[in-house]
């Protein structure tokens, strides 16, 4: 388990085994307050000071969606604000996996303004894959900003020196789950190019689960053979590049 992007169930690494027990030793009254804890949004003693700041809200999709101090993931070159001032924020949090501590980064998807930090997260913490959760408009409704090419071989252009190229468009089907996979080209300024594959899950309802698990599970694994094998083509190891998962949020889906 560890502190993920929301840290929203602080025992979910437990052994599952130990479920049940723990359930009966705590009772109804303590699993009461524990779900009061969860709903409250207080995992420990994690703040939100930076989220919170009026300073850098420009840069939230949501007032009440916080990305948590502890495990935000910081921008190493500082964006500058609409004030004038500086700052390393970006709504994204680090969250553990299975295999090693920070193995994905649950991110917002970007706001028109925050386009280009996110390509910066993205160039930084040599991410390799990054698998969108949300459509940009879903019932006539703006969830994300377009930050990706939708025609092939045409390049886009974001400040900050970034460029994004679309090489190659097919479209997967693992049962009820759809994919989009999209292979890009990216360069930042003189660097690069480096290879990155976008997986936009085409089909997760809003305010909803996918219908089935199975089909999810090779979502999943999908995810994790196609970060290796493109971490290993920027000459990275697949701990060097970690999963990016944006959603609208950046914690619901």
């Amino acid at each position: 388990g560890g502190r993920g992007a929301v840290g929203a169930v602080f025992w979910v690494g437990g052994a599952v085994e130990g479920l049940l027990e723990r359930a009966e030793r705590r009772g109804g009254a303590g699993l009461r307050d524990e779900f009061r804890q969860l709903a409250a949004g207080i995992p420990g003693e994690q703040s939100l000071h930076m989220t919170a700041s009026s300073a850098w809200e420009e840069r939230n999709r949501y007032a009440d969606v916080f990305a948590w101090d502890e495990s935000r993931v910081t921008l190493l070159e500082p964006s500058p604000a609409a004030d004038g001032d500086e700052s390393n924020y970006i709504h994204a949090n680090w969250a553990d996996g299975a295999r090693w501590p920070r193995e994905f980064i649950c991110a917002q998807g970007p706001l028109d303004s925050t386009r280009s930090d996110f390509w910066q997260m993205v160039w930084e913490r040599n991410v390799s894959v990054v698998l969108m959760l949300c459509l940009c408009v879903e019932n006539n409704r703006h969830k994300c900003a377009q930050y990706w090419p939708l025609e092939l071989d045409k390049e886009m252009e974001l400040e900050g020196g970034f460029r994004v190229l679309a090489t190659a468009r097919q479209t997967r089907h693992l049962e009820d789950q759809h994919l989009v996979e999209t292979r890009l080209r990216l360069c930042r300024k003189t660097e690069g190019p480096r290879t990155l594959v976008h997986l936009l899950h085409a089909n997760w309802p809003d305010h909803g689960l996918p219908p089935s698990t199975q089909p999810l599970r090779k979502v999943v694994e999908l995810l994790a053979a196609t970060a290796e094998a493109t971490a290993r083509a920027n000459g990275w190891t697949p701990r060097q590049s970690p999963q990016q998962v944006p959603c609208a949020a950046g914690l619901g889906r």
